[in-house]
């Protein structure tokens, strides 16, 4: 299974929110925790996100499946990625403000 090449974050989360209602409602807290702090997924390992959100750390594992993610980890990078990024450019635009 492997990640749509690519995605950005708010492209899967506009996924997220598409198919929020074909979803159980564990995962729909997963979608709801994403959507509501998306840091997190870049920040916590899988059991600290799985305790932000209220389910097991398995439901995170078959949310991360779901959206065609074929580990946690990888679902995790987009995630770190994107807060890296706006981090770099947040430090750039307040070094050039300086």
């Amino acid at each position: 299974m492997n990640a749509p090449l690519n995605e950005t974050v708010p492209e899967l989360i506009e996924r997220l929110c598409s198919e929020m209602p074909t979803l159980s409602p564990q995962l729909v807290r997963v979608v709801e925790h994403v959507i509501e702090s998306p840091q997190d997924l870049g920040w916590f390992g899988i059991v600290e996100f799985s305790e932000c959100c209220g389910v097991p750390p398995a439901t995170v594992v078959r949310f991360a499946r779901r959206f065609r993610y074929s580990q946690f980890t990888d679902l995790r990078k987009l995630f770190r990625d994107s807060l890296r990024r706006h981090v770099n450019a947040s430090m750039l635009l307040h070094s050039t403000a300086l």
